[in-house]
């Protein structure tokens, strides 16, 4: 499940229980207009990070490397 974080209505946390296991949020700087998603707590041989052009396809890249650590 999507939640914005209490910070900033931009940034995402992806909430499994009460672990917040994943982040979007617009990067800034010279990538303005992309987002970077990130598995924010296992470490794993899966990929855990990256930056794409819509909130969207944030949401759905993180969502995959979340379902390929759980497996």
């Amino acid at each position: 499940m999507f939640r914005a974080n209490q910070t900033s209505k931009d940034d995402l946390l992806l909430v499994s229980g009460e672990w917040v296991v994943g982040r979007v949020h617009p990067p800034g700087g010279t990538l303005v207009g992309k987002f970077n998603w990130s598995l924010t707590g296992p470490h794993t041989p899966v990929v855990a990070a990256g930056t794409v052009d819509t909130l969207e396809d944030a949401k759905v890249a993180l969502l995959k490397g979340w379902r390929a650590w759980q497996a």
